[in-house]
């Protein structure tokens, strides 16, 4: 069965091809609004800024920043000297190509501090043998090898 074939002049009665549409009779243009009329007046008090007392700023500051917030007692806090030690006595006695999740299960210490005591190794370097985010293939060997 063959199919039919409908040429242009035929169609041309039946089809459309473009309809424009004029609405500018039925909208209406928004009003003219001046850059002048949004400029807060602040000589009227439209100002939300204003002058504070020191001590309230200080008393203000003091109950809401906590000693734990300061970078120096944060830095302070970190190890990285003690963990890198940790991991290289650890290796001293592992078996080499140790994954460094494998080593962080055997000391038992957080990811974060295995990860930089390996990375502040003298003896170790971590290397990345797979996928750049998967933490099981990143692994630790001796940098005599």
């Amino acid at each position: 069965m063959a199919e039919p074939v409908l040429d242009a002049e035929e169609l041309a009665s039946i089809l459309r091809q473009s309809m424009t549409l004029n609405l500018d009779d039925i909208l209406e243009l928004p009003p003219n609004i001046s850059r002048r009329a949004r400029i807060p007046n602040f000589e009227n008090g439209d100002s939300l800024a204003g002058v504070v007392d020191k001590n309230a700023l200080l008393d203000w500051v003091d109950l809401t920043v906590t000693p734990a917030d300061s970078p120096i007692e944060v830095a302070h806090d970190e190890n990285i000297p003690g963990w890198s030690l940790r991991v290289e006595n650890y290796l001293g006695r592992a078996a080499v190509g140790l994954t460094l999740l494998a080593l962080q299960q055997a000391l038992d210490m957080p990811l974060v501090e295995v990860w930089l005591g390996a990375l502040h190794s003298k003896n170790y370097q971590l290397q990345q043998l797979g996928n750049f985010y998967d933490p099981r293939s990143v692994v630790i060997s001796s940098i005599r090898e």
